[in-house]
């Protein structure tokens, strides 16, 4: 079992993927560097693209590495304290089910499939309509994440970790049984 994360000091929301439109990234950096008071909070951006520009590079409150190893990158996900995939679409995105694998709160959208099983909204995370005025949403997710005590990161992050529980390689090999079979 591991140790629970400490949410009471300097606290990372981490983005992971490809610096795209696709993926968000422009409206997150908006939301972000609009709120004023931070909270402690510092945001890290993992990934590499046409946007990566748009990263402001004299914001302390933003971390931009560009790429990472595969296997450092559950490093860093258990070193940080919430989740955020911002996408406009994403099949799947498996992102999210191994960010709640290390109990991390998840703010994602309504166009990523893996929201269905990984994200229930002010249980383990926020989800937002990311459609219409979508700026003004995940702004509005920011500040309530920003906002949680250490109570409710806690309750979200061990509710994140019994989500991901859902779906496991037994699990996932099961359902595959079951669809060969009948």
């Amino acid at each position: 079992h591991k140790k629970q994360k400490d949410f009471s000091s300097n606290k990372t929301l981490l983005f992971v993927g490809r610096l795209e439109k696709v993926k968000g990234i422009d409206l997150l950096l908006k939301a972000w560097t609009s709120i004023k008071n931070k909270k402690n909070w510092k945001l890290k951006i993992i990934g590499n693209g046409s946007l990566v520009n748009l990263i402001p590079k004299d914001d302390l409150s933003i971390e931009h590495i560009n790429f990472i190893q595969p296997e450092k990158l559950s490093l860093e996900m258990n070193s940080s304290h919430a989740f955020i995939l911002p996408s406009l679409f994403e099949p799947f995105g498996l992102v999210v089910h191994e960010a709640c694998l290390c109990s991390l709160p998840i703010i994602s959208t309504n166009r990523v499939g893996s929201t269905n099983f990984f994200l229930i909204n002010n249980f383990n995370g926020i989800l937002i309509n990311i459609e219409k005025d979508p700026v003004r949403n995940l702004n509005f997710a920011l500040k309530e994440l920003l906002n949680l005590d250490i109570n409710d990161l806690k309750k979200f992050s061990k509710r994140s970790e019994q989500l991901a529980r859902r779906i496991t390689p037994q699990t996932s090999s099961n359902n595959l049984i079951s669809l060969i079979e009948n």
